[in-house]
């Protein structure tokens, strides 16, 4: 019945979650939520204390960990100011993912373990390799449809049949050298892009195939040039380069965000207070394992309900995701939402979650 129901946001049922559960949690029951312009200023207070801290013990010596180095990439060079909202921001993304400073590190280590490596090897350069040789097979596919379109229709296939061919053996050559997962051999296939040059073909000499050509063809080495500029304009000594530069710059904010998480919960801790996102972290350890899926606390909590309806999924993050997933696993999960009104990007929505759903259920 309804007079039975509790009807509440994300937060409130996280806060009920965790006073429920305080000493699994390992904290206070009677412990109070921050309004979120108090947490603002409690992290700015506490961002600026740990900056100078840094700056103070910071040796200038080049150490990958020199704070100045990462106010150099991130702001200005020891300026804590023009870095401190990017480290803040850096460290909300981290909690609404479930993770906390230490994933930093963790991917600072995979970055130098592979800088070595041929880019398209690593994990980074696997899903490049795949979207552009998507890109590739869609654009070889295309061209060779084309292609057998035009076969016997005269002058349309001596016009533009050779600019046919030559854009499907291009993407076709493509294709293949990102499948050898060679950074130096796609770098070669892909410059340079062909020019698809035509040949003279009136309007009322073209048929239904010859009329796509000149789009096609326009689209596809588009698509070539953002491909080569975004993912193989750089050498492979930059790209490793890039990877060391950047795991360095991952420890450094590590060190950062370690001295800030240590003072902001020492503010809060004073206060007896906890902010909306310790809300979410505390209850998603509660409810989900290291292995993502529910623990007996969740199932325990789970069992209270037959039905869960959220709504406005579009502006769900994975946490919440996570926890509506460990307490509904016996229970009729129900989601309303439309990814055209998500408006919580900013704060971390990530309206794909739900069209995943769609996806998989449709």
């Amino acid at each position: 019945a309804l007079p039975l129901a509790e009807i509440g946001t994300i937060h409130t049922f996280c806060g009920r979650v965790i006073r429920e559960n305080f000493g699994l949690a390992g904290i206070p029951a009677n412990f109070s939520v921050a309004e979120e312009n108090t947490s603002d200023i409690l992290m700015k207070k506490a961002m600026a204390e740990a900056m100078d801290d840094l700056f103070d013990a910071s040796s200038g010596d080049g150490d990958g960990e020199d704070i100045a180095f990462v106010c150099d990439v991130i702001g200005e060079t020891r300026n804590p100011d023009a870095a401190a909202d990017t480290l803040i921001e850096i460290f909300k993304t981290l909690r609404r993912s479930g993770y906390d400073e230490t994933k930093l590190l963790h991917d600072a280590d995979r970055l130098d373990d592979v800088a070595g490596d041929d880019f398209l090897s690593t994990p980074w350069g696997e899903a490049v390799a795949e979207a552009t040789e998507e890109m590739a097979d869609h654009y070889a596919g295309v061209f060779d449809e084309l292609a057998e379109g035009l076969e016997g229709t005269g002058k349309p296939q001596k016009e533009y049949g050779p600019a046919v061919l030559e854009m499907r053996d291009y993407f076709a050559r493509l294709s293949d050298a990102l499948k050898e997962r060679n950074y130096a051999r796609a770098c070669e296939a892909m410059d340079p892009v062909p020019s698809g040059r035509l040949g003279r073909l009136g309007e009322d000499e073209k048929t239904e195939d010859a009329a796509l050509v000149k789009p096609l063809r326009d689209e596809s080495k588009t698509a070539a040039l953002k491909y080569r500029e975004k993912y193989f304009s750089a050498s492979p000594e930059q790209i490793s380069d890039a990877m060391r530069r950047t795991a360095r710059v991952l420890r450094g904010i590590h060190r950062a965000l370690s001295a800030f998480a240590e003072k902001y919960d020492s503010l809060k801790r004073r206060q007896g207070a906890l902010d909306f996102q310790d809300l979410e972290t505390l209850a998603f350890r509660l409810l989900v394992d290291e292995d993502g899926e529910p623990t007996e606390a969740a199932l325990r909590i789970g069992r209270k309900y037959k039905y869960i309806f959220i709504d406005e999924y579009q502006d769900t993050n994975r946490v919440q995701d996570a926890i509506f997933r460990a307490v509904g696993t016996g229970a009729e999960r129900f989601m309303v939402g439309d990814v055209k009104q998500s408006v919580y990007r900013f704060r971390g929505a990530e309206p794909e979650i739900f069209s995943d759903y769609r996806a998989r259920w449709s």
